[in-house]
């Protein structure tokens, strides 16, 4: 009811509402009929709104013809009266609200009226929109909800600002997903040679040339299957599937890829363990420990590849029982079989002092117990390759640090020395080097971790602070100079391209914090260049810690301790805190000497 007081009046539609008896007024009729509505009509359909609007644009085409013609102002007037029902869209006009309309009121009326059409369009066809509609009667043709649903799905996730569509290569393995694991040849050609190119330079099992062999022959394996014949796959098929699946899922980890391909790694990978039981049937401690060496370079790389410490073990242990530490008798093996033989244990034996190093845990075999002979030059020294010469060079630095790290008495100045004549490289490799650049920064990184062996504790007080490096101030420079020069060269690769670091790789740079740290402040008589110097290897070492953090969770207690030590360089800085709860979280993962140097510093 719509009820004033000069004049009152009912806009009901009754002969005389109980309301205007009591006051005594006359009833007005409403403009409008409306019939009771169906069950049907309690909701807006998608009909009516569209048959309104088309009502609507009709009403402003009739105003702006009516506008242009005087004879029709007086028939404009009453249309603006004009009210669609909801009984289809017919229309009605009040006859008496059209008469006595001045010219200059009658325009400014039909302007305001095709403004509130013109709202009424926008806002019905907003709230039209609005409505929940079935997608099959409204949608265009070819645009369904899952055709838009995998558009949103192939672009590219790196960047949500650019509709920047994924690149080919990737839609393509993607779609494979759930078929038969089949790479391609064009598409994996790349990552196995990111493998070859960073991976291959670090072991001398991984032969260049047979990890090629190997690829190639599972891409012609794929290539010559069909839908409806499967090639059968034998042992030898088996060892190679084996490591060409490995090898391409590491080399997508050494790429910008790896995130957009993540499950396909895990799939390569799972792939991969799909082809151990035909190789472990045959019981050839050659390819057995090979695959364990495999498998322990992945988990390196990647998570889901599981303990590279148990893995590197049990290498180790199947090398002892199958008695590749020994000298085998020449006459027992041909020249082929006794060079893989040797390639895979010394290959072993680095990753063992790798990984023991890097853990601060024991090695699994002793240097005395080891009679094989290291790898070296050959009996005719002019077929010795510029590559073996290099895996020779690997070698010697194991031994070096396995030799730092078992010897009761320490000697730091023989140590340091016979590092200094290790980072001399031959003139071939010092070649080798500047046509691979990643050679070049694998040597560097080596020459690193071996000289962070020469700082260790002599004798561990109860405070923890009784250590040693040498008695010549030059040699604490140069290593903390080495350590320097290794964070920033890694921390430059990771600004202008894409650096893929080993969960081992993240140890020897927070090694090489630490010891830079305390190095700096142990020797510098500029306190206020000590702490700028100290604060940007912080920085960068925290940077790259970051990177692998995510894949690898207990790189975050590095965080925690280089933000404790950050605190340390500030006197300002609060650095109580949970200084005992990080030491705690540290002693059963790093070694004795860089635990008690992060004590003294925190």
């Amino acid at each position: 009811m719509d009820e004033q007081e000069e004049p009152i009046q009912c806009d009901k539609l009754l002969g005389g509402c109980s309301k205007c008896a009591q006051l005594g007024v006359e009833c007005v009729q409403r403009r409008w009929t409306f019939d009771e509505p169906s069950a049907k009509e309690y909701t807006v359909t998608n009909e009516s709104l569209v048959e309104y609007v088309a009502t609507l644009k009709k009403r402003v085409e009739t105003l702006q013809r009516g506008g242009q013609s005087p004879p029709n102002k007086r028939r404009r007037s009453s249309a603006w009266l004009a009210r669609p029902s909801f009984d289809g869209g017919r229309s009605e006009a009040d006859p008496q609200e059209g008469a006595d309309v001045s010219p200059n009121d009658s325009r400014a009326s039909a302007a305001a009226s095709i403004r509130d059409t013109l709202g009424d369009i926008g806002f019905l066809s907003r709230s039209a929109m609005a409505e929940p509609r079935d997608p099959k009667n409204y949608a265009a043709p070819g645009i369904t909800l899952e055709r838009m649903m995998t558009a949103a799905l192939t672009l590219d996730g790196g960047d949500t600002s650019r509709a920047k569509p994924l690149d080919p290569r990737h839609v393509r393995l993607l779609a494979a997903h759930h078929q038969p694991l089949k790479p391609d040849r064009d598409i994996t050609v790349p990552y196995i040679k990111a493998f070859v190119d960073n991976v291959c330079i670090r072991y001398p099992y991984l032969d260049e040339s047979r990890t090629m062999e190997l690829w190639e022959v599972v891409m012609a394996r794929h290539e010559a299957a069909t839908a409806s014949r499967e090639i059968e796959v034998g042992p030898s098929l088996a060892h190679a599937c084996f490591h060409a699946y490995l090898g391409v899922a590491v080399g997508i980890l050494l790429t910008p890829d790896a995130v957009t391909l993540s499950s396909l790694i895990t799939r390569l990978h799972a792939a991969a363990i799909e082809q151990l039981p035909p190789i472990l049937n045959l019981h050839d401690p050659l390819m057995t420990v090979q695959c364990l060496l495999a498998l322990a370079i992945f988990s390196d790389f990647h998570p889901c590849g599981g303990s590279t410490w148990h893995l590197a073990g049990l290498a180790m242990t199947q090398c002892i029982s199958s008695e590749f530490h020994k000298e085998p008798d020449r006459e027992e093996f041909d020249e082929a079989v006794l060079r893989d033989r040797r390639n895979t244990f010394w290959s072993v034996y680095m990753l063992d002092r790798l990984i023991s190093t890097a853990l601060g845990r024991p090695f699994t075999i002793q240097d005395e117990d080891i009679t094989l002979r290291p790898l070296g030059p050959p009996s005719n020294k002019a077929a010795q390759s510029p590559i073996d010469i290099y895996n020779s060079h690997l070698v010697s630095q194991a031994r070096l640090v396995s030799n730092i790290r078992t010897r009761e008495r320490k000697q730091p100045m023989f140590d340091y020395r016979n590092i200094c004549f290790w980072r001399e490289p031959r003139f071939a490799i010092t070649t080798l080097a500047k046509s691979h650049p990643q050679i070049s920064n694998h040597l560097e990184q080596l020459a690193c971790r071996t000289l962070i062996q020469v700082i260790r504790p002599v004798s561990m007080p109860r405070d923890n602070r009784a250590l040693l490096a040498s008695d010549e101030p030059e040699i604490e420079r140069d290593i903390a100079a080495c350590c320097w020069q290794f964070i920033d060269r890694c921390y430059i690769r990771s600004t202008c391209e894409y650096v893929s670091l080993s969960s081992t790789d993240e140890y020897d740079i927070f090694y090489a914090a630490v010891v830079f740290i305390y190095l700096t402040r142990r020797n510098s008589t500029d306190l206020q260049l000590a702490h700028a110097q100290v604060a940007d290897v912080i920085h960068k070492c925290s940077t790259l810690v970051t990177l692998r953090s995510q894949q690898f969770p207990i790189l975050r207690v590095f965080q925690r301790a280089l933000l404790l030590m950050s605190k340390s360089c500030n006197a300002l800085a609060d650095i109580t805190g949970p200084s005992e709860d990080i030491t705690k979280d540290l002693q059963d993962m790093i070694p004795e000497n860089i635990l008690a140097m992060i004590k003294i510093h925190i």
